[in-house]
């Protein structure tokens, strides 16, 4: 999983196998507002660069203790 913080919403990135590809998920105030499907982790992170601006070196990748829809 990936994840990054910009412009006060979250992005969290599931990268599922072997199949279908990666979830892109946008959280604001905690609640998940959009999710996309796409082919990979580098996909959802160019999309979320071209979409909603999200810079290429904010994502993180996640540690095993974070789970999918978590905040710090």
């Amino acid at each position: 999983m990936f994840w990054a913080e910009f412009d006060n919403r979250r992005y969290e990135i599931i990268v599922t196998s072997p199949d279908p590809g990666s979830y892109i998920f946008v959280y604001e105030n905690g609640k998940n507002i959009y999710d996309y499907l796409l082919m990979s982790a580098e996909e959802c992170k160019e999309f979320a660069l071209d979409k909603w601006g999200v810079p290429l070196d904010q994502w993180k990748e996640a540690s095993d203790s974070e789970s999918i829809g978590s905040f710090p």
